[in-house]
């Protein structure tokens, strides 16, 4: 009876315990909330940025500025912020509360418009990380291909179309991206199978998932082993040096890294694959999150270069790079080669293509269609390029083409 007595005691004494300690908990946290701490390193983080900024300025009137905003974020005190987007036709939001200092999207996408939940989702009434993230969209990347009909898809009444279901057709970026060779690399399969000697000619029949375009249909890849267990080179080739570099997947990584969907290209990658801008919540020392909370149409080439840096290694020729057995060892006249990529591949420096000298970026030829497709599914490059070598040189026989272009027109950009 004396021992039934003394564990009925314990367990008394441990469920006190237990009690007092969640009482003493709910009220750290009522007196502590953790937006307070996310918002106090936001502002911190500001600063340092402002800081740098002052550092780097001539002008005495924005330093002025610079000053003026410093003075006014040391001075202060963690609140609660609530914004309303697109002019109160959606609910209020309180995302900013805890991600203070994160970066405008872009000009045309400011935070304070556009608000949060509109592309990544979640419930923006909620103060706290797990109640604000519930049916948060896609994690990090709201944009990847299979949620982007929700995110940069946007169409609803009160908002209006986002990049779907536009008048002009090459501006439906979500119905056209999944069909576009980035996307389904139905080009590279098909040659692939072609040389291996799986089929007899090169037209496409598969596409890293299935896609119809309502007249081409094609088939998701087959897996490199069968279910009779027999190996296919041309998928085991395919997985192997190819299959890395496709819109739907992602390389998160130190070197020449990238993201996956519409930010593989329109999101900044650092080149040590870590974010370094103001938002608080987001580990600095966690590869795979873009340099900066922001997207661009004007895309760099560094975004080209993070998949078009092997096969036939066009995204480093074009900078008057050459990696190859001749050119790509470390040795150079009886010392090590000091040239060498972000990840470290020996390169050897070379003359660099007329364009690239002259300024021209990757985009400059290769343009949205190019890139994002017209909405058709095609075989191969060639199919789905827009503009061509005559297109500005023109040819012995036929001069330059020209076009008047107006500012309506879905092409122009502002």
């Amino acid at each position: 009876m004396k021992a039934e007595g003394s564990g009925f005691r314990l367990v008394l004494i441990v469920a006190a315990t237990a009690l007092v300690l969640s009482f003493v908990y709910v009220e750290y946290r009522s007196r502590n909330p953790e937006w307070q701490a996310f918002q106090k390193r936001g502002i911190a983080l500001t600063i340092q940025r402002l800081e740098k900024d002052l550092a780097e300025e001539t002008e005495r009137d924005k330093k002025r500025e610079i000053l003026s905003q410093i003075e006014l974020l040391r001075n202060k005190q963690p609140e609660i912020l609530e914004i309303s987007p697109f002019g109160g036709k959606l609910g209020p939001e309180r995302c900013m509360t805890c991600h203070f200092g994160i970066e405008d999207v872009s000009g045309s996408h400011p935070n304070s418009v556009f608000g949060c939940v509109t592309c990544h989702g979640g419930n923006a009434a909620d103060l706290t990380v797990r109640g604000a993230h519930l049916g948060l969209r896609g994690g990090r990347n709201p944009a990847k291909l299979d949620l982007a009909s929700a995110s940069c898809g946007n169409n609803s009444a009160a908002l209006g179309k986002c990049h779907s279901e536009r008048e002009h057709p090459l501006l439906n970026r979500v119905e056209n991206v999944p069909r576009s060779l980035m996307a389904t690399n139905a080009g590279i399969i098909s040659i692939l199978r072609f040389q291996w000697g799986v089929e007899n000619d090169s037209n496409p029949k598969f596409a890293i998932r299935s896609i119809s375009d309502g007249e081409t249909s094609l088939k998701a890849v087959l897996p490199e082993i069968d279910q009779h267990g027999n190996l296919s080179l041309s998928e085991s080739h395919f997985r192997k040096f190819c299959a890395a570099c496709h819109l739907w997947g992602s390389r998160h990584r130190e070197k020449m890294g990238r993201m996956e969907g519409c930010p593989a290209c329109h999101a900044p990658y650092g080149e040590e694959g870590r974010y370094v801008g103001c938002d608080p919540t987001v580990k600095r020392d966690e590869v795979g999150h873009p340099a900066t909370h922001t997207l661009t149409n004007r895309i760099p080439d560094d975004r080209c270069r993070a998949c078009h840096n092997r096969s036939a290694r066009v995204g480093l020729n074009y900078h008057g790079q050459m990696e190859s057995s001749q050119y790509g060892t470390p040795f150079v006249r009886g010392g090590l080669n000091d040239e060498t990529l972000s990840d470290d591949r020996f390169v050897w420096k070379l003359v660099p293509d007329i364009h690239h000298e002259k300024t021209m970026a990757c985009i400059d030829c290769h343009t949205g269609q190019d890139t994002m497709g017209d909405g058709k599914i095609h075989a191969h490059m060639e199919d789905q390029i827009e503009v061509r070598c005559e297109d500005c040189h023109g040819s012995y026989s036929t001069p330059p083409k020209t076009m008047t272009a107006s500012w309506n027109d879905g092409r122009v950009l502002e």
